[in-house]
């Protein structure tokens, strides 16, 4: 994608029991906004897409809306919506954070998400949605693509079958994906900077670590004992529905 930052096909990826992730159904990426007429063309024709999925604040959605595109149903779902210890949006972290602690902030936000009702519940909305897509495609974003956006694709890949490994691979090409636009936007924000140290901060704010995302799977295992016990039991994912969702996002 030209103007689709962070953006990808989770079709592909393989389950433990050897099927394949559908292609051209769920997709992922960074916020929807100034999308060029080549990249809008090819969502609504090449990927039939049916439905976006916001996890951004309010106040992000306020400053910078997503684009409207043909065909499409959009639906938000703060994430962070009841996080009160932290704030997700950039300028905050950028702010509030220290060079040495700015990846204890990150691995405590992914926490958060993990544990916070709030997040639950809006993860349980987002994979009830993705259940209702039985055509066409989704794409479910934050404003980097990277956080919010990366926890639903780790639960969402879990309950296909997808495994760590395999949810590591996709989450880490984020640092590939999204180098350009990072160097862009550290660049343009420079002149703000008070101190030398927010350039280093900044670039770990828009970057993705395995640390991270190990976090999150560590965490559901200390807590809650397994990640199918939290994505049925703490989610509320029947597995009713998790059956579905195997069916509908699958192939044979």
């Amino acid at each position: 994608m030209e103007t689709v930052v962070n953006f990808r096909d989770l079709g592909g990826l393989k389950t433990a029991s050897g099927q394949t992730v559908k292609s051209k159904r769920i997709l992922r990426s960074g916020q929807l906004v100034g999308v060029s007429e080549d990249d809008r063309r090819t969502l609504e024709k090449d990927y039939q897409l049916k439905k976006i999925i916001d996890f951004r604040s309010e106040d992000e959605i306020k400053r910078e809306p997503d684009d409207v595109l043909e065909g499409t149903t959009y639906h938000h779902i703060d994430i962070m919506a009841g996080i009160h210890t932290m704030n997700a949006s950039l300028e905050s972290m950028l702010v509030s954070s220290k060079e040495d602690t700015v990846d204890q902030a990150m691995k405590k936000i992914y926490e958060e998400m993990i544990t916070n009702d709030t997040a639950q519940r809006g993860y349980n909305t987002f994979i009830t949605e993705l259940s209702l897509q039985e055509r066409g495609s989704t794409l479910f974003h934050c404003f980097a693509g990277k956080d919010r956006t990366g926890v639903g694709a780790l639960l969402f890949l879990s309950i296909l079958g997808v495994n760590k490994q395999q949810i590591l691979g996709d989450y880490l090409k984020t640092n590939q994906q999204r180098k350009k636009a990072n160097e862009a936007l550290i660049k343009a924000m420079s002149a703000s900077f008070t101190n030398p140290a927010q350039a280093a901060i900044l670039e770990t704010l828009l970057s993705v670590d395995q640390v991270y995302l190990d976090h999150s799977f560590e965490i559901i295992n200390e807590k809650y004992g397994s990640l199918s016990y939290y994505i049925t039991n703490i989610l509320q994912i029947s597995l009713n529905e998790q059956k579905a969702l195997r069916e509908n996002y699958l192939t044979e």
